[in-house]
């Protein structure tokens, strides 16, 4: 049977309208009571940082309410990419902390989680157990562009699972974008989420910020195909996302269009450019053999800028390969060759010191 993934194009506001929307959207995919037994633990996977725009905390409120309406343990939890901002302060930072905490839903620290190890082949990954033991994963992913894997949706979201003083590790270990797509798959095949949610915003770039009343709202119980469709939706080819490729092949879900019955709005595609960015840029792919080639003709590489850096060293902090040289107080240096263009030094500056530079040739492929 084809897998479904529903669509609604997502109300600017919230109220009686949003919340129909939403309800709507659910019963495309049968409806959340089809998964949520009461007494069951229900682990609920947002990106914290999101939480913050109108669309994510819509889709996080309606789904942590339907559950706890269905009589299930509302679990709710993620891992920042940086290992200097714990997950306890974002969330307190979102302002839905003390709703959680008036509604009994109990908020987990991945960092300050029990971990299990996990194997896979070769590959090993130690992983909160709270995650693989609740009975059901709700992912509620934003879907975002990305400069290494071109879309930042489900699959991606996932990653939060990843506590994050491990997950510093792992872009030296995937500095390759292959690499990266395939951590992308085991995660997704480890977690498994019993359902997968989605917001997809259209940027404003008068404000640079998500446009609330731009937004869709997409749902499945299959991860893979919600990222299909996604990448349908911003004008990608999904075999165009080698991880949403690689999950299809291996039996995760689908990633292809042909086999996914879409239902609910008929939307206009948008172009991949019109999101927000997770990470500065998008890299559009190349064969193999050839983006091998360029990659040491394009480049991308941080650059500090002196008259509004306070040499704090959140940057070198965050930096998981050691490339940012923070010295005496004096402005920070990059070292090109250390550097796995993961950019947690930008998102890490509290001043925005920290900009992406390119040459002209990286300008002209993206």
């Amino acid at each position: 049977m084809l897998p479904t993934v529903g669509i609604v194009e997502a109300p600017g506001a919230c109220g009686v309208r949003s919340r129909f929307k939403l309800d709507l959207l659910l019963g495309f995919v049968g409806g959340i009571e089809q998964l949520v037994r009461p007494g069951q633990t229900v682990l609920l996977k947002p990106n914290l940082r999101r939480l913050v725009y109108d669309s994510h905390r819509q889709l996080f409120l309606f789904v942590a309410e339907a559950v706890q309406r269905l009589g299930g343990r509302v679990v709710i939890g993620d891992s920042p990419w940086l290992r200097n901002n714990p997950a306890r302060r974002l969330w307190e930072q979102t302002g839905l902390d003390s709703i959680a905490r008036e509604r009994g839903w109990e908020f987990v620290s991945f960092e300050r989680s029990i971990l299990d190890r996990v194997g896979l082949g070769k590959r090993v990954y130690f992983l909160p157990r709270i995650v693989l033991e609740a009975d059901h994963v709700i992912n509620i992913a934003p879907v975002l562009r990305n400069h290494r894997t071109l879309l930042a949706g489900a699959m991606f979201n996932l990653l939060g699972v990843i506590p994050g003083f491990k997950k510093g590790q792992y872009p030296v270990e995937f500095s390759r974008s292959e690499h990266l797509d395939q951590l992308l798959v085991d995660i997704y095949s480890i977690v498994q989420p019993s359902l997968t949610l989605a917001d997809v915003c259209r940027r404003d770039d008068a404000r640079g910020l998500s446009d609330p009343d731009n937004c869709r709202f997409l749902a499945s119980t299959d991860g893979i195909a919600v990222d299909s469709v996604a990448a349908a939706l911003t004008g990608l080819r999904p075999r165009s996302i080698r991880a949403v490729h690689l999950a299809g092949e291996a039996g995760l879900g689908i990633g292809w269009l042909e086999g996914i019955n879409t239902v609910g709005d008929r939307v206009q595609p948008w172009k991949v450019r019109d999101l927000d960015p997770f990470g500065p840029g998008t890299r559009f792919p190349l064969p193999k053999p050839l983006d091998h080639f360029v990659d040491r003709f394009v480049w991308r590489k941080p650059h500090v800028d002196p008259r509004t850096c306070t040499p704090c060293g959140k940057c070198a902090e965050s930096c998981p390969s050691g490339a940012v040289l923070l010295e005496g107080g004096k402005v920070p240096e990059m070292d090109d060759g250390l550097c796995v263009s993961c950019w947690h030094c930008q998102r890490a500056c509290p001043e925005s010191a920290i900009s992406i530079q390119e040459n002209w040739l990286t300008g002209r492929l993206h």
